[in-house]
């Protein structure tokens, strides 16, 4: 009985056996054939063939034999051919849930590609296809790809443009493997490469480190001088940029690392590709598509690898030195910048500039996040270079840029302090900047103490012309601390410990406007700057030295209103309007404030040719202080000023007052003021001439400006005149 149980057992075993074998051998060709020549031909626009087929599903081997792509000209050779193709697929697949085949071997691949246009080629169909997709949400590509293997390859190129040809013969590579997972694969294949270029034998050999923990095999590339302009027009993208000159020097060592299972000392560890050594790439230019001045230029862009693992996701560079860098930055006529479009479409479709799709999706990784860390970067000799268009063509420039940063990371590490950052530059046609500080990328924040000394402002006078009609020259030393963070996904800059110094300034209205200001020496101390709060705060201004001329005009205005170009701020109001989303809230006013005002050594004219005769009153001597000062008049100021009038006369006042509603209370001290110089406001009221006379009063002078009436005046005190004489009109 149980040899008969057994019997049946073995026959039913064998009959699924067969069926299996039967079903794999017959089915996996089919789907494999409907895969490649039905999905692949619509995927990618082209009529992909295949001879034959065949599936081992004991073994999980695949062959395929007379593999074809057919060409864009459908009469001409295939762009791509295969005579035989072996693929050994792991059983692991099945637990991973992800393609992973133990071998590949590929034995007859050419590649006929005919390049037609510049930057484009016969298959450049197939990448425009291909970017017009949807990029789909997802984590990373799960696969693993050992063993790969490749013999008699050709790659042909038929150069149209250039009428010339060229071809890549006898192509023998051999990859030990490229994997996204931790999976334990035999590795049989060391990594070389050998080919004729044009007859010229081209061969790269690894080498084995069997006996290493875990065991390796390594390329190394080595490049002297290649020159990257003669192989950018084969890119098979076009790119919105070219490159005018560069050459490309490497001492790269590829390690291809078998994953190690666990020990009792280590977890298991995965297999890696592990790039290391250095990098430069010298003499370089980058100028934007259509232009004949370049935006970058470096003498030597060196980089010195440490650990980059690609499919890990790690980059790790000991050291990035960039020597004479010369970066030009333009803001053309719409306000745009040129690194800014070039940034939002750094390569062009077959017809004109590329940009994203409109279904395109940025894709979301569930794995593991770049990591990149920089042991030290140093820049030297460095330039920059701002043009811009709007603002009448205003340039400026920094030379001399020097930076050394030590120690930056995007790995969140508590225990290790940010990287250190410091700059040094000289700014046209004077002025020295320096910033020192700290910078972190995880998460982002840096606090820096910048300094700018004997900056003469004379260079933004284009800038400033866009708000003031008038022209203003002078010396600035500035110095502060500057900290900026990313809070809740917002930006907050904060500027504190504020100070700046201003010296010989002069500012002058338009010709014939009687306006003008010399200040000897302007200081402000203590100065706190908040954005996100919209907060600006100063301790202490203090100007020395000052000279000011105020003049009514013939038609009543005060000259200094014709400094201000209201027609430009409201062009850029309304610029800032439209670029302001429909629904915007309305924002906090700023609040500005200051502790305290200290006049000193100060003069004041005011001319008024309003009047006939024309008057002029001159202050000399002006000193005082004005305390807690609010740009909104919102804070009870306190006011005690003093000053010389004209030749003998004297003036102090002091009190409080707020202007938010009109609210003064002030105290007056006038001793001897000559009538003379304001002759011309009462020859329209008198009948007579005011030839001179003095005015000397003690009073308290009260202004009230109630909401709902007419302004309230409130005169306590007397006043005596002395030496009156005039004349009968």
């Amino acid at each position: 009985m149980f040899s008969k149980c057994l019997r049946t057992v073995a026959i039913v075993g064998a009959i699924a056996i067969v069926l299996v074998g039967i079903a794999g051998a017959l089915g996996i060709p089919a789907l494999a054939r409907w895969g490649i020549e039905t999905v692949g031909s619509r995927e990618l626009g082209r009529a992909l063939t295949v001879q034959q087929i065949r599936a081992n599903p004991f073994t999980l081997r695949i062959s395929a034999r007379g593999l074809a792509m057919a060409d864009v000209d459908a009469s001409a050779a295939p762009f791509v051919s295969v005579e035989t193709a072996q693929i050994d697929v792991s059983a692991a697949s099945l637990w991973r849930l992800a393609p992973v085949i133990s071998a590949v071997k590929i034995d007859g691949l050419t590649v006929n590609v005919i390049r037609t246009a510049p930057q484009r080629f016969n298959f450049s169909d197939i990448v425009d296809r291909l970017a017009a997709k949807p990029r789909a949400a997802g984590e990373p590509a799960r696969f693993s790809v050992s063993n790969i293997e490749l013999s008699r390859g050709t790659l042909s190129l038929d150069d149209r443009v250039l009428g010339s040809r060229h071809a890549l013969t006898d192509i023998a590579l051999g990859v030990p493997f490229i994997s996204s997972l931790p999976t334990h694969a035999d590795i049989r294949v060391q990594p070389a490469f050998a080919a004729r270029l044009d007859g010229t034998p081209v061969a790269l050999h690894g080498e084995t480190l069997p006996f290493a923990d875990p065991p390796e095999s390594s390329l190394q590339l080595k490049l002297d001088g290649l020159a990257l302009p003669t192989y950018l027009p084969f890119s098979p993208v076009r790119l919105n940029v070219d490159i005018p000159r560069g050459l490309l020097d490497t001492d790269l060592r590829i390690a291809f690392r078998a994953a190690a299972a666990a020990t009792a000392e280590r977890p298991a560890r995965a297999a890696e590709i592990v790039i290391s050594g250095s990098a430069a790439l010298r003499d370089f230019a980058l100028v934007p598509a259509g232009s004949r001045v370049p935006i970058v230029t470096w003498q030597r862009l060196g980089v010195q690898v440490g650990r980059f693992a690609p499919l890990a996701g790690t980059l790790a560079l000991d050291e990035l030195t960039l020597d004479a860098p010369q970066v030009a930055v333009a803001r053309d006529a719409d306000g745009t910048l040129d690194w800014q479009r070039l940034a939002q479409a750094p390569v062009q479709r077959a017809n004109g500039p590329a940009s994203p799709p409109a279904n395109s999706v940025t894709p979301t990784s569930a794995g593991p996040p770049f990591t990149f860390s920089l042991a030290r970067l140093i820049v030297r000799e460095g330039r920059l270079r701002y043009v811009d268009e709007p603002l009448d063509r205003f340039e400026q420039s920094l030379t001399g840029i020097a930076i050394d940063m030590r120690g930056l990371s995007t790995v969140a590490d508590p225990a290790a302090p940010p990287a250190q950052v410091t700059l040094a530059a000289a700014v046209a046609p004077q002025g020295r900047l320096a910033i020192d500080g700290t910078l972190s990328l995880a998460p982002v924040a840096t606090t820096l103490d910048v300094k700018l000394d004997d900056l003469a402002l004379r260079a933004f006078a284009k800038p400033l012309a866009q708000f003031v009609d008038g022209t203003l020259a002078g010396a600035l030393d500035v110095a502060g601390h500057v900290a900026f963070a990313l809070e809740g996904g917002e930006p907050r800059l904060t500027l504190r410990e504020v100070t700046a110094a201003a010296r010989e300034l002069r500012l002058r209205g338009p010709q014939g406007s009687g306006a003008e200001l010399d200040v000897g020496r302007a200081a402000l101390g203590g100065g706190t700057l908040d954005l996100a709060a919209r907060k600006l705060h100063a301790d202490t201004l203090s100007v020395e030295a000052a000279r000011a001329l105020v003049t009514r005009l013939e038609d009543g205005r005060i000259s200094w209103t014709r400094l201000a170009r209201t027609s430009n701020a409201a062009v850029l109001d309304a610029r800032d309007a439209r670029a302001r989303p429909a629904r915007e809230p309305a924002t906090a006013p700023w609040a500005i404030t200051l502790d305290a005002l200290t006049l000193a050594r100060s003069q004041l004219r005011f001319d008024d040719a309003g009047v006939s005769p024309a008057a002029s009153v001159q202050l000399s001597g002006l000193a005082g202080t004005v305390r807690n000062v609010a740009a909104d008049g919102s804070r009870r100021a306190e006011i005690a000023l003093r000053s010389r009038v004209g030749r003998d006369g004297q003036l102090a006042v002091n009190g409080h007052a707020r202007w938010d509603r009109l609210l003064a209370d002030l105290r007056l001290d006038a001793r001897a003021l000559d009538l003379g110089a304001v002759r011309g406001y009462v020859a329209q009221q008198l009948n007579a001439v005011l030839v001179s006379g003095e005015l000397s009063s003690r009073a308290a002078l009260t202004l009230l400006q109630p909401a709902d009436g007419p302004l309230r005046i409130r005169y306590d005190g007397g006043a005596r005149l002395t030496n009156l004489h005039a004349l009968d009109g």
